[in-house]
């Protein structure tokens, strides 16, 4: 397990130095960042699943890209994608907990 994480963490750095210092050969201001968050999410919508987890990430570029393109040719805000993703989670962790501490109703016998 030690060398899996190793391994991993060596390779996530090595790709985050790469695309940080990588086509400019300097270190650019402009990096794009929020990706770990973006992570996070998809890992909770993929609810830890290897395969979920890449619908789940699916899910998530199309809906970046698609706000994307409504930017550009409907000219709505860009942050209409990201409401929309945050919408998306907040409804899902919603029913999560509706699911988990749902309320019962206890009746009593009658002797």
């Amino acid at each position: 397990i030690w060398a899996s994480l190793i391994i991993s963490g060596a390779m996530a750095g090595l790709a985050g130095t790469l695309e940080f210092t990588g086509v400019l050969h300097k270190i650019d201001l402009g990096f794009p960042s929020g990706y770990g968050f973006t992570a996070i999410i998809v890992a909770f919508l993929g609810r830890l699943n290897p395969i979920g987890c890449l619908i789940a990430g699916t899910v998530l570029a199309i809906t970046y890209v698609g706000g994307q393109m409504a930017q550009t040719s409907v000219h709505i805000p860009n942050s209409t994608a990201g409401i929309f993703q945050a919408m998306m989670l907040f409804f899902i962790l919603a029913s999560d907990i509706l699911v988990r501490y749902r309320v019962r109703l206890v009746t009593k016998a009658v002797a």
